[in-house]
């Protein structure tokens, strides 16, 4: 149910049990997780996984797995949130620390953007 989206240099696809390793190191350690709602546990870190899998079913769009196609690596996460209260529709990302610095979070954002406006046919995205 989730499509697969590529980029020259990465596969934005569905979710895994095998992700939960590298999204939990992400969630337990690291400062920019901040951004995406702080630290988290072991266990927080599997309900959030469990959420942004969920995400999919409810709304039909969510966080892509973004893997590098070089080393088929889980390098971060992509895509569309749109959780219940929110206002708008709203395009987020997070790369782990091995894949930042390279341009993965903006050629991976710009791929979900034009999926959303082509595909999806949304007028806005914040």
């Amino acid at each position: 149910m989730i499509p697969v989206l590529a980029t020259e240099r990465l596969t934005l696809r569905g979710w895994r049990e095998a992700n939960f390793e590298p999204f939990c190191a992400f969630y337990e350690k690291n400062p920019f997780c901040w951004y995406m709602g702080g630290l988290l546990s072991r266990d927080d870190a599997w309900w959030r996984m469990a959420t942004i899998v969920g995400h999919w079913s409810l709304r039909g769009h969510g966080f892509y797995a973004m893997e590098e196609k070089a080393t088929s690596q889980l390098a971060g996460f992509v895509g569309l949130w749109f959780p219940e209260g929110w206002p708008e529709r709203e395009l987020g990302w997070a790369t782990f620390a091995p894949y930042r610095g390279k341009g993965y979070a903006v050629e991976a954002a710009l791929k979900v953007r034009e999926h959303a406006y082509g595909e999806l046919g949304w007028p806005t995205l914040i």
